[in-house]
């Protein structure tokens, strides 16, 4: 959590260099980290990302099976709204997640937990997941802290990619609302936080 947290002050301090540095163009920017596999279901978040304000960006971090596919079907569609990072070294996530304003995940109930939630909460960005993914209901509050859809289509997706466009000074608070929540998921729930020091 404490790796993680480090995209706050980076967030705070350097965003702009940091996507000069990503080749991140885009004003608002939805970040997915993972595999790309089909259970993490990225064209889902590249097909919504194809209707909505031009002013959002999606920022894929990851590589896998699922890498040319993506490319071939949504590089030229979105332009430089899409930019596919690779795979990157855990040391260097921080400096992603500090230059991105939302994560989204899109996997739903395929997803046991999704704990790429329990990192993009403790970096400080408001969340968008499906409520069937485990992390959703101790770690994402509706409205609060981000978004929970109600299902995986990609108009659902679109709806709260929308929502961010219409209001995108909210995301800073929607961040700070990630924090406290898993700060309190954590001072109840990870046995390395909540249980005695022996």
């Amino acid at each position: 959590y404490d790796h993680f947290a480090t995209a706050r002050s980076l967030r705070e301090s350097s965003v702009a260099e940091l996507r000069k540095e990503y080749g991140i163009t885009c004003p608002i920017n939805l970040l997915f980290v993972g595999r790309l596999i089909p259970l993490k279901r990225v064209d889902v978040l590249c097909e919504a990302l194809a209707s909505v304000d031009e002013r959002i960006g999606l920022v894929v971090v990851g590589h896998g099976t699922e890498e040319e596919s993506l490319r071939r079907r949504f590089a030229a569609r979105l332009g430089n709204r899409l930019r596919m990072v690779g795979a990157t070294p855990a040391s260097e996530l921080p400096k992603l997640y500090a230059a991105c304003d939302v994560l989204g995940l899109a996997s739903g109930a395929s997803e046991a937990w999704g704990l790429v939630i329990n990192e993009g909460c403790a970096a400080g960005l408001p969340i968008i997941c499906s409520r069937h993914l485990g992390a959703s209901g101790d770690l994402v509050q509706d409205g609060r802290s981000g978004f929970v859809l109600d299902d995986d289509r990609v108009e659902s997706w679109r709806a709260a990619l929308e929502r961010i466009a219409a209001d995108p000074d909210r995301l800073a608070q929607m961040g700070r609302a990630s924090v406290e929540i898993v700060d309190d998921w954590r001072a109840r729930s990870d046995p390395a936080v909540c249980l005695p020091k022996l």
